[in-house]
């Protein structure tokens, strides 16, 4: 805390009166981050695309250029180095962090699924085993954006094609 403290330049007094302990302020940060991050998504991707498929490869290639994100990928090695009483605040970050795109997934499964006919009879689970194709990911971390970004879509629309050419199990 003293370290907080100080990089924020103010008293433990000050930092203890806004957060009580260690837990709190990690909830706070994290709340923080995230939400940070969702509002810089949104202004960032405006396309949304009217098919699932375009959806989802839109998706895909959001959630992977993120995941190569230096400051995305500490915020992981911090949640993963939390023990005690912070992997309570941990595993709440985690399931906001998955939910969110799990539900809009799930969302646009049975919206626009209904649109090609589709009727899905468990949209989260499609999401499910989507976001399950996407965490396989991995690409040299060395690589800039630029040599990232054909990587990232090719690996996206194989795992939306793996995905739609199953509909006929959903």
């Amino acid at each position: 805390m003293e370290a907080v403290a100080e990089c924020a330049g103010v008293t433990k007094v000050t930092l203890y009166a806004r957060y009580p302990d260690k837990v709190t302020l990690l909830r706070a940060v994290m709340h923080e981050r995230l939400e940070a991050w969702s509002d810089i998504s949104k202004m960032r991707d405006n396309e949304q695309g009217e098919t699932l498929d375009q959806r989802l490869r839109r998706y895909a290639r959001l959630i992977l250029r993120w995941s190569r994100v230096e400051e995305v990928r500490a915020f992981g090695k911090l949640l993963q180095g939390c023990w005690g009483i912070a992997q309570t605040v941990v595993d709440e970050m985690q399931a906001m962090r998955v939910s969110r795109m799990r539900d809009l997934i799930a969302s646009d499964i049975v919206t626009l699924g209904a649109c090609e006919g589709l009727s899905p009879h468990d949209p989260l689970e499609i999401a499910d085993l989507y976001l399950g194709m996407l965490r396989s990911f991995s690409a040299p971390a060395a690589l800039n954006e630029d040599e990232a970004a054909p990587l990232i879509a090719a690996f996206s629309d194989r795992v939306v094609d793996i995905l739609l050419h199953g509909r006929s199990a959903w």
